[in-house]
């Protein structure tokens, strides 16, 4: 684009993108908003006092001769049913009336808040190192595949970013197939209990494709390794350490402040 229709072209390119960007935020995402105060929260009491229940009667039905397919069967249906829902129109309105039975200094004191957990700090500091190690391909790329001894134009620059592209999007296939087939083998060895943790295993491999990658890329430049090392294995290492490892501690850090909040 650069070469064909100057460096500007490539700005109005991202004012219309945002513009579109902002424009889909203010009317086609609706408000989710979750009204603490009107949702009763079960207590650790009542969770508990539902496990027993629920362990109670298992072994009731284990110990009878009645036929036990119907009653699965109709909470199969209701949790199925419980499931489905949908936003509704005046969630879409640009302007929603704030909830008045809740402060608005508790709004605005609550992400201070959060960040307090030691949980949201590690992961929002691993969001923020993954972005900060796809960044360093993205500042370096022009400046240092532009001159000896690959020589790149700037059309050949940009198209390395293809690599960074395949890497993330190959992360966002399998990442989450992976996390969840990872957590699942071990809430099975812990007797169907499923702890937030049991999802960091994953990280593993993609942890590691950042090693990796920055030290691919960083030797690379320096070196003056031929580009296909550089692009195709640095560069999508980094892409895929960035979509894998922010997604997975994000779900992380989510899941436990919500099973903090049951417990409150």
């Amino acid at each position: 684009m650069s070469d064909k229709y100057g460096w500007r072209s490539f700005w109005w390119l991202n004012v219309a993108i945002l513009g579109f960007a902002l424009v889909y935020q203010i009317f086609l995402l609706p408000e989710t908003k979750w009204e603490r105060d009107t949702i009763e929260v079960p207590t650790t009491a009542n969770f508990l006092d539902l496990q027993e229940k629920e362990s109670s009667e298992s072994t009731e039905i284990e110990s009878s001769d009645a036929p036990v397919a119907a009653p699965v069967e109709h909470i199969a249906v209701a949790s199925e049913e419980s499931m489905f829902g949908g936003p509704s129109r005046t969630q879409f309105m640009p302007f929603c009336v704030y909830d008045k039975s809740e402060p608005i200094w508790h709004a605005v004191w609550l992400p201070v808040r959060v960040t307090a957990f030691p949980i949201v700090q590690w992961a929002a500091f691993v969001f923020s190192w993954t972005a900060s190690c796809f960044l360093v391909s993205n500042v370096t790329q022009s400046e240092a595949l532009s001159g000896p001894p690959w020589n790149f134009s700037p059309a050949a620059v940009g198209y390395t970013n293809l690599a960074l592209f395949g890497g993330a999007s190959f992360a966002l296939i399998t990442a989450g197939p992976l996390s969840d087939w990872i957590s699942m083998r071990a809430t099975i060895k812990n007797n169907g209990i499923r702890e937030p943790e049991m999802r960091l295993p994953t990280m593993i491999p993609f942890a590691t494709a950042t090693l990796l990658g920055g030290l691919v890329v960083s030797y690379g430049y320096q070196k003056g390794w031929p580009w296909e090392a550089i692009v195709i294995l640095g560069y999508t290492l980094l892409g895929m350490q960035l979509a894998a490892l922010a997604a997975i501690s994000s779900t992380y850090a989510v899941r436990i402040l919500y099973d903090y909040s049951l417990v409150m």
